[in-house]
């Protein structure tokens, strides 16, 4: 476990994965990562790469070759070697092996980096593409927010705030699979939680005005605001009765229900040209 740290926050993460495993405000000296029991969920802000969701009958095409991978990728089962690392900052490497060509063609170094400023915690990830072809790939966050519940604060106290009103349409999940079809939740800034709001799986929205979105309770000033620009997707997610909620921006998404199985062809994948690099940044503010 490596730990990174400044005055306002200490931040825990795993080799494994490169996942976040607690990100504790000093003020308050409260985790607002989930803690993932496996009676709910294992995870607690696992890195998706190079795929997020499913694929279409398990599998998918690449130069007329068929290809098998887990859901959400390999890369939050493997572990990622440290590079640099000075108190408020760490930077973790994921290449590209034998065995990862064998469930995805392409060469690829994965780098994530971590590093604090003040009462932010930046994630950069940067993905280069070492093949002299192009390259597709799918990246994105599933970081579990804690919920402090007591006697004083219930599951039905907290929210979701967008940046803007927003017209809430999200993606019908079949399965691991989203259908083109849309569930409108209607015209709002404020999203509610109740314990049973994602009782039919995640919300996924594509292409929101919003680039903030702010996790809230009416009880105390506990709060995390994920900035998130430059992802087109943005999925929320718990499972029933845990005191956790997903905030997952995402670059790609999952596999719709019909799909030809040609990753070239799958919406919303990423383009890499040979040797090319790409970047995305995420912001927590934890307050």
């Amino acid at each position: 476990m490596n730990i990174i740290e400044n005055d306002f926050l200490k931040v825990e993460i795993a080799d494994k994965g490169a996942e976040i495993k607690k990100i504790i405000n000093k003020k308050n000296n409260q985790n607002y990562i989930w803690k993932g029991d496996n009676n709910y969920w294992g995870k607690t802000a696992p890195v998706l790469f190079p795929f997020i969701g499913g694929q279409k009958n398990g599998k998918f095409i690449v130069d007329g070759k068929e290809y098998s991978q887990l859901k959400h990728g390999f890369a939050r089962d493997n572990d990622f070697k440290v590079i640099e690392k000075n108190q408020t900052k760490i930077k973790y490497l994921f290449s590209y092996s034998e065995d990862t060509l064998k469930q995805y063609p392409f060469k690829f170094n994965l780098y994530i980096i971590y590093t604090l400023d003040e009462n932010r915690l930046k994630t950069e990830y940067i993905v280069e593409n070492l093949d002299n072809k192009e390259m597709y790939f799918s990246i994105g966050a599933h970081p579990a927010f804690s919920l402090l519940v007591n006697e004083n604060i219930k599951y039905e106290d907290y929210y979701l705030e967008f940046e803007q009103e927003e017209e809430l349409k999200s993606f019908i999940i079949d399965g691991v699979l989203l259908k083109k079809e849309k569930v409108n939740l209607g015209k709002r800034k404020i999203l509610e939680l109740k314990k049973d709001t994602f009782k039919n799986d995640a919300f996924v929205f594509e292409n929101l005005k919003s680039k903030e979105i702010t996790l809230k309770n009416k009880k105390d000033n506990r709060q995390v605001k994920v900035i998130f620009d430059k992802f087109p997707y943005l999925a929320l997610w718990n499972v029933v009765n845990a005191e956790f909620v997903c905030i997952e921006p995402w670059c790609g998404v999952n596999d719709f229900t019909d799909f030809n199985g040609e990753l070239k062809d799958k919406i919303g994948v990423e383009k890499l040209e040979e040797l090319g690099k790409f970047k995305r940044e995420l912001i927590f503010e934890i307050v």
